[in-house]
């Protein structure tokens, strides 16, 4: 019996049930009809109007997910959660709002002891619970706010759902997904818990690394939050934490500005400099609009395993300025010297430029605004006191100018082959035990590999930076600071400069190793020890003078934490210099990634 039928007796249907329309019995507009209905009548009636997909009073459930029901951890940064519910689901109810991934709250560490005053430890983090009374109540009525997500359905049937963030989740986090008792199935019934009753449904997961979900481009040049690009910006550089394989001519990247301005880079080439994998340059196709801010917003590239890359948690934005830069970058004022056994460069610069410094096979790049350093190593190539050094320096601005400086440079006494090849390479100046006497500066090995012991004698440890104690040796004055004792280093070897009441893994400190030899001097390592935020430190030949290595970062550490050089053969600029990785440090040791 048809819907016609079910008016001729007085019934109508509504959307989910049939309801009457009018009692039997009353006479319509045409004449007196009665109708003599019986129960049976009735009760083949309502079989006949339900719609069967209106006749299940089951609330739905979660069947099933991707995710565990315990934590599940190393979940890529960019995931998609798979869910299937018990059931077909009204579409129009389960969207973000109902849906959401949420971080949970930092409160604390619990390493070495996995007890939190508040919330759970994983991973030696304390985390609390970001989902209370209030945020449940928001996802019941489609109002959560948590991670933007995007949500579709497997199939034709509202049955299997794909969840996932619009953006990168922020590596080594604990999460919660989350579905609120506001979803419903085509009969209007919630989501429910395995007891019928309506309940939101959750599973926690814990993010591996960064690069976990695939590349993550970041874009270094134009720099994040750099000021007055030019409107005729040239090419724009993104790294990558992974790498990715080798681009195509047709790969696009697409920026976007504040105002919805979309432009276009092509032709992705390696950075110069760069290990092949890790960074693109990408030409641009057409000018930016002036006074906008502009982001990467996505970018056709893929790892090795043809995982795409991943959209950027953080917006990197650049702002553009009034218009076009037309003149190249100017080379005045450059200044190039030698010191120890690197060639250096200072470029006074009045915009932002991407620099590289070049003698023979040897490179050293920069990029960034501002007047700036570069520094050379060329102690393995040979070169001896007066030599001639040739190199090329290049300035490149982002409108595309480029300048070129080639000349000649002549060797420094740093380049004397019978100066100790060693190099300062960690520095304690605020230790957890007693001052001075638990400071220490460990000196490294620059041999060539393979090569025997090196005898080392005629060496000062001075707090002084390098161009006073060369002043003072020049007018004739005593040599400042420590003289060192003569000492065998073998090749990579380290040992520490410590004073004669040193006593090293005290009061917290990090032990030093048996095995690892010692240089004593006086009292302190300079004049009353070095100073807790860092000061100037040289080690250097007396007579002739000559310098061997220095130190001048001056670096907030924390106490018991030392400043380490990450390359021991990089030359001595601050830059190259850090706060120890491990925040600690490693007497005698290779400083831990």
């Amino acid at each position: 019996m048809g819907a016609d039928a079910c008016t001729d007796v007085g019934w109508a249907r509504s959307e989910r049930c049939v309801v009457p329309q009018r009692p039997c019995g009353v006479a319509d507009q045409i004449g007196v009809r009665r109708c003599s209905c019986t129960f049976l009548l009735l009760a083949a009636l309502l079989g006949a109007c339900l719609d069967p997909k209106f006749a299940d009073l089951d609330a739905p459930r979660v069947a099933g997910s991707s995710l565990s029901d315990a934590r599940t951890f190393g979940v890529g940064v960019w995931p998609t959660f798979h869910v299937r519910f018990s059931e077909a689901m009204d579409p129009s109810s389960v969207r973000p709002g109902f849906v959401g991934i949420v971080a949970w709250d930092r409160v604390g560490v619990c390493d070495p002891d996995p007890r939190c005053e508040e919330g759970v430890c994983v991973h030696g983090v304390c985390w609390v619970d970001p989902l209370g009374p209030t945020e449940l109540a928001a996802l019941g009525r489609g109002q959560f706010v948590g991670e933007a997500v995007s949500t579709s359905w497997e199939g034709g049937e509202a049955l299997g759902l794909e969840v996932g963030p619009r953006r990168a989740l922020e590596p080594h986090t604990l999460y919660t997904f989350v579905i609120g008792e506001g979803v419903r199935d085509l009969s209007g019934a919630p989501l429910a818990g395995g007891d019928g009753l309506a309940r939101h449904w959750r599973r926690e997961f814990v993010t591996a690394g960064q690069a976990s979900s695939g590349p993550y481009p970041q874009l270094v040049w134009p720099q994040p939050g750099e000021r007055n690009v030019p409107t005729n910006l040239a090419w724009l550089e993104t790294v990558f934490r992974s790498p990715v394989e080798l681009p195509r001519s047709t790969d696009r990247l697409h920026l976007e500005s504040d105002r919805g301005q979309g432009a276009i880079a092509s032709d992705p080439t390696w950075c110069a400099g760069w290990v092949g994998g890790y960074c693109l340059r990408w030409r641009m196709m057409q000018q930016l609009v002036s006074e906008r801010r502009y982001k990467v917003v996505s970018l056709d590239v893929e790892d090795r395993w043809g995982r795409g890359a991943v959209p950027t948690r953080d917006a990197q934005w650049f702002r553009v300025g009034p218009g076009e830069v037309l003149d190249p970058p100017s080379l005045s004022g450059v200044v190039v010297w030698t010191e120890g056994r690197c060639l250096f460069a200072w470029v006074p610069s009045d915009r932002p430029v991407v620099a590289s410094l070049q003698a023979g096979e040897r490179v050293a790049g920069f990029s960034g605004g501002g007047s700036f350093a570069l520094a050379l190593p060329l102690g393995e190539l040979g070169y001896a006191p007066h030599d001639p050094i040739s190199y090329r320096l290049t300035l490149e601005d982002l409108a595309g100018h480029r300048v070129v400086l080639s000349s000649e440079q002549r060797a420094g006494p740093g380049f004397d082959p019978t100066l100790a090849r060693v190099a300062i390479s960690e520095v304690l100046g605020d230790p957890l035990g007693l001052e001075p006497r638990e400071e220490f500066v460990e000196l490294v090995s620059l041999a060539e590999p393979g090569s025997p012991p090196q005898w080392v004698e005629g060496l000062w440890l001075s707090d002084l930076p390098w161009s006073d104690v060369r002043g003072l040796l020049m007018e004739g004055a005593e040599p400042p600071g420590d003289g060192l004792p003569a000492f065998e280093l073998p090749w990579r070897a380290r040992m520490l400069v410590v004073s004669e009441a040193f006593v090293g893994g005290t009061n917290g400190d990090v032990a030093v190793p048996d095995e690892v030899p010692r240089i004593h001097v006086d009292a302190s390592l300079g004049a009353g020890g070095i100073k807790n935020t860092g000061e100037p430190l040289t080690l250097y030949r007396a007579d002739p003078p000559a310098l061997v290595s220095s130190f001048s970062a001056m670096l907030d550490t924390d106490p018991g934490q030392s400043s380490a050089r990450a390359d021991p053969m990089a030359c001595d600029l601050p830059r190259y210099w850090a706060a120890h990785p491990g925040a600690g440090a490693s007497p005698g040791t290779p400083n831990a990634d």
